[in-house]
């Protein structure tokens, strides 16, 4: 006897008959880096304005759950040129209209409703970004660190620029995270907090490692406790909040926790603010064509790929920085010991508080020249010192309070 044999469908055929639903609200909570998912969900908002009006999150999520359910290859490839033009009419730059456009056709990509690639190109144009933004420089560096006031701002701007991490990899990084004891010191960004998801580690340089431990880790007398100027931070942060919340001042405030493990326990708006705020009081307030500063928080991972892939090659640099494979041409992932040797030998190519010529006899190992270059770093600290002597002796003899005769102790020191 003949069974009836079910028809044979191959795969392509089977996947859109029994398409996958992914929700709005599954999509922006992914395992991704806090940043990529407040880009998803402020994406997924701004489509759903689009497409239903002004609505509260959760009804704007609910519309865009049964949107989904109901839509079809065509459906959202209308959608999302409707989406391209409406992001055109809000005068946002072309690298923002690309990544809130890439994060719906991630999203519709996540249900099974792939964009061709001919339309995804067309999508995006032929018109590529103009970054005409910039890389910090040693003397940039430099100067900013100089306006910082703060010895978090400080502590903080050097772990970027000595890491390479992204801004929101680093305000992640945890106590525990750091090896003090190792060296280089080594730390640990776990795959949770990385934009790759995958798990790598970093180096301090010498003069970062140094700075931090003594100025952000090392505990002193305040009164009756023994605190160090992170706890000090933490306290100062919670007594500004509660008295905020208490008087009405602030509703939804960050609240910062004295049982925060996190190395920088603070937020991005306020690890943003720190930088920006140094790099104006420099007088570094040139800006691109789009508006924006052209020295910004991420000019330090740019600093990081100059002026360490200029003194160790670009491999060690992508490496450290976590780029995907590809973006040199002659990318390779380079051991943990090899990626070691080559950090100790080139880390000082990232160091800001010395002078060019010492970072250059450092990295020659010409310690005649260095020790030259320290003697005249000497000799000008010196100097320095004796005219701000000499002007406060001279408002001394003004004010009739000097005991001596000026001109002849001037005379006699030849000052």
């Amino acid at each position: 006897m003949l069974t009836e044999q079910k028809p044979y469908y191959p795969p392509f055929r089977q996947l859109y008959m029994t398409r996958l639903f992914e929700s709005a609200d599954s999509f922006v909570t992914r395992k991704n880096a806090a940043k990529t998912r407040a880009t998803y969900r402020y994406a997924l908002l701004l489509f759903g304005q689009m497409k239903f009006g002004d609505l509260s999150n959760e009804e704007m999520f609910k519309k865009l759950n049964i949107y989904m359910k109901k839509a079809n290859l065509q459906t959202v490839i209308d959608d999302i040129y409707l989406f391209r033009d409406d992001l055109t009419k809000k005068n946002l730059s072309i690298r923002t209209k690309h990544l809130y456009t890439a994060a719906i056709q991630s999203w519709f990509s996540s249900n099974n409703l792939q964009i061709p690639k001919s339309k995804s190109r067309e999508l995006r144009g032929h018109i590529r970004p103009i970054t005409d933004d910039k890389a910090f420089t040693h003397e940039t560096a430099r100067r900013t660190f100089d306006q910082m006031k703060s010895h978090v701002s400080r502590c903080f701007f050097l772990f970027l620029l000595s890491t390479g991490c992204r801004m929101g990899e680093a305000l992640q990084v945890k106590l525990t995270d750091v090896k003090w004891e190792s060296d280089p010191v080594i730390v640990t960004l776990d795959e949770t907090t990385t934009k790759t998801g995958e798990r790598r580690q970093v180096f301090l340089t010498t003069e970062t490692a140094d700075y931090i431990k003594t100025v952000w880790l090392t505990a002193s007398n305040q009164g009756r406790q023994v605190l160090n100027n992170r706890q000090r931070y933490i306290k100062a942060a919670m007594n500004k909040t509660n008295g905020l919340i208490s008087s009405g001042a602030a509703k939804n405030a960050h609240t910062t926790s004295d049982d925060d493990t996190r190395l920088w326990p603070f937020t991005h708006v306020t690890a943003h603010r720190f930088i920006t705020t140094a790099i104006l009081r420099a007088g570094q307030n040139e800006k691109t064509k789009n508006g924006i500063l052209k020295l910004h928080p991420h000019s330090t991972r740019k600093f990081f790929r100059t002026a360490f892939g200029m003194a160790a090659g670009p491999d060690a640099a992508e490496t450290l920085m976590g780029h995907s494979p590809g973006l040199t041409s002659s990318y390779r992932r380079l051991e943990a010991e090899e990626l070691t040797k080559i950090w100790k030998e080139h880390e000082m190519a990232l160091w800001i508080n010395i002078s060019t010529e010492a970072r250059l006899a450092l990295q020659t190992k010409d310690f005649n020249a260095m020790a030259i270059i320290e003697l005249r770093e000497r000799n000008d600290r010196l100097e320095k010192e004796l005219i701000s002597l000499k002007r406060d002796l001279h408002k001394l003899v003004e004010d009739d309070k000097c005991p001596i005769d000026l001109e002849d102790y001037l005379k006699r020191f030849k000052v």
